[in-house]
């Protein structure tokens, strides 16, 4: 998974920058939130990099500026990010949970909660979401008449080859 973790708090980063070691592709994934300016424009970040999933804290406090974690998930999603988006939080009460949700979170999650249970949680919610979207059509299916003939019968010898 290409995964973007977003904390302020430094410990919180470093947690989930062992996680991207562990769990994750680590080219691929993201650790931000140390200071407040690489938040500015994080939304765009978060649509062009593609990631299969965001973590963010609901608050993201920097001296004289609160942040919040719902309008990141709101931004990105206007910009037309289909990926999944969590809000994990000390505030987590059913209330609090349900506020991120009708906010635009697809699931959130307690502070307490253990790196092997998120990866979990993560890895359960983007196989779903993946199992949601049309499947894409590979060349062989695109192709019609005499030649999708030959194609789907050379694509047939190939598997059973394989095996």
């Amino acid at each position: 998974l290409r995964v973007c973790f977003i904390d302020d708090l430094k410990m919180m980063r470093r947690l989930y920058q062992r996680a991207v070691k562990k769990y994750y592709n680590e080219a691929g994934s993201a650790v931000l939130g140390e200071i407040v300016e690489e938040l500015k424009n994080v939304a765009h970040f978060i649509v062009y990099q593609n990631f299969d999933c965001c973590v963010v804290d609901q608050h993201l406090e920097y001296n004289n500026e609160t942040l919040h974690g719902t309008d990141i998930v709101q931004d990105a999603k206007q910009l037309g990010y289909r990926g999944i988006m969590v809000i994990r939080s000390a505030n987590s009460s059913s209330e609090d949970q349900r506020f991120y949700i009708e906010k635009g979170a697809d699931f959130a999650v307690g502070k307490e909660t253990r790196m092997p249970e998120l990866n979990d949680l993560l890895c359960r919610l983007v196989t779903a979401r993946q199992a949601q979207r049309p499947r894409k059509r590979n060349a062989v299916e695109s192709v019609s008449g005499p030649t999708a003939k030959k194609l789907r019968a050379t694509d047939s010898m190939v598997d059973e080859t394989s095996q």
